[in-house]
């Protein structure tokens, strides 16, 4: 079985190091998109990376920012690329700061006992007040920031009357077909119009294509991976519905490697290089 990775990374280059080494396989395909703002270092190790692989490819960096279609469209842009490699069943996304839970053997045979699904977090929409917040406005990307710069004159329902919107993480697997589906069908067109003027549209985008679809039925409300979105508060662990998750260290070893989780992210070798230490131990065969 051959996976397609896409790989978004701005800072760390030993990490992204380790990382790609825990997932590399000569018969997977690896997109990589170093952000523009990123260190020279990590730019050309990245450049240098993909001259001595075959199958290992980089995007034009292009400067990202958090909230913005750019995050959406460097994966429409790895898909697209990926389009034209055969082999491939599943594309997964991962960011620097991500590790494997297992072996790429094990996340292998797991996905192709699953040939068919999809695995990504989602829930519907509904919330009045939570939509108007969300879509009443159109946003643009400006010198790295999301900005609203104008009001919408026609909200989602109206556009889409027979589509429903989800919400969810941008962390997935998705199957060939579905992917491509997402990246470049002329059927999500449209879609793709709406979200480019969204805010954070890599939260929405896959997820409403994607369920409005043929391949609902396939969808897995699970994107198999570690993740916790708490912060410390008062020395306590309390749910805030951070924008991003906590840096997950060795005190998390035992709850990542007995979930059934494939991934974890956030890591940080800065704050704890043992925790990977560990796992690469533990996914080794």
């Amino acid at each position: 079985m051959s996976l397609a990775y896409c790989i978004t990374a701005h800072t760390k280059p030993n990490q992204l190091r380790r990382m790609i080494e825990a997932i590399y396989h000569e018969n997977n395909y690896y997109v990589l998109h170093i952000d523009a703002n990123a260190s020279t270092e990590l730019l050309l190790f990245a450049s240098r990376l993909a001259e001595a692989n075959e199958n290992i490819f980089m995007l034009t960096s292009a400067s990202c920012a958090w909230g913005g279609w750019s995050l959406v469209e460097v994966e429409l842009q790895a898909i697209s690329l990926l389009a034209e490699l055969s082999g491939w069943s599943h594309y997964i996304n991962l960011s620097g700061q991500d590790f494997p839970l297992a072996s790429q053997r094990l996340i292998g045979a797991y996905l192709q006992d699953h040939p068919k699904k999809i695995f990504m977090n989602y829930r519907s929409i509904e919330d009045e007040e939570v939509m108007d917040l969300k879509y009443r406005f159109i946003f643009e990307e400006r010198k790295g920031e999301v900005i609203a710069t104008g009001e919408r004159t026609e909200r989602f329902h109206q556009l889409f009357p027979n589509k429903q919107l989800f919400t969810g993480s941008q962390w997935k697997v998705l199957t060939r077909e579905s992917a491509l589906y997402a990246a470049i069908s002329e059927n999500t067109n449209n879609l793709k119009s709406f979200f480019k003027q969204s805010f954070v549209p890599d939260e929405h985008f896959f997820q409403t294509v994607l369920l409005n679809s043929i391949y609902s039925r396939y969808v897995v409300n699970e994107n198999l991976r570690f993740i916790d979105m708490t912060v410390y508060h008062s020395n306590e662990m309390v749910p805030l519905n951070a924008a991003s998750p906590r840096v997950l260290t060795t005190g998390d070893a035992i709850s990542m490697m007995s979930s059934s989780a494939l991934f974890a992210r956030k890591f940080d070798v800065e704050q704890d290089a043992v925790i990977i230490d560990l796992l690469e131990q533990a996914i080794k065969e």
